[in-house]
């Protein structure tokens, strides 16, 4: 993803560790020069379930590309 919305440019990062057993998606901003983390997309093997975790303010319909993104990237079925 690579989005404007408002002020700020989202963009996504595929993670992936296998040792951890987990691979997801990270979201991330950029406003004014300064870049930071905004939110995780992450499916973790041993839980076999799909977790979000936020930092700051997220959009809902960022957030929504973001899951749908991470589900595309890492099919769990």
């Amino acid at each position: 993803m690579n989005r404007v919305f408002g002020e700020k440019v989202f963009s996504s990062v595929a993670i992936e560790d296998s040792q951890a057993g987990y691979g997801g998606i990270e979201l991330w901003s950029l406003r004014n020069g300064v870049s930071g983390k905004v939110a995780s997309v992450i499916f973790w093997d041993a839980m076999g379930h799909w977790y979000v975790e936020t930092f700051g303010d997220v959009p809902l319909e960022v957030l929504q590309q973001c899951i749908v993104e991470a589900k595309a990237v890492f099919p769990t079925s």
